[in-house]
């Protein structure tokens, strides 16, 4: 993200269940679970309008160091394209 300009550094993983009890209301979800996973995406109770984005799971990328670099850079790419377009 930094090579594009944005630092997430100091951003922390957040668990759904965490927001759910600060009761955090939200009007629409955009998930990016791959087709594969889509039933396991988590629900948010009370979302107004809930959308799929299907994206390759990084998780299960492969290569040399380099070439997995460049598949999550494209992966990034083509969310950021995808939500440019929304």
């Amino acid at each position: 993200m930094k090579e594009i300009g944005i630092d997430i550094s100091k951003n922390q993983t957040r668990e759904l269940f965490d927001l759910f009890k600060q009761e955090r209301l939200y009007q629409a979800v955009i998930s990016v679970c791959d087709k594969e996973a889509a039933d396991q995406c988590p629900i948010f109770p009370g979302v107004a309008r809930r959308i799929e984005w299907s994206f390759p799971d990084p998780s299960k990328f492969t290569g040399t160091s380099e070439e997995l670099l460049s598949q999550v850079c494209a992966l990034r790419d083509a969310i950021k394209e995808k939500s440019n377009k929304f």
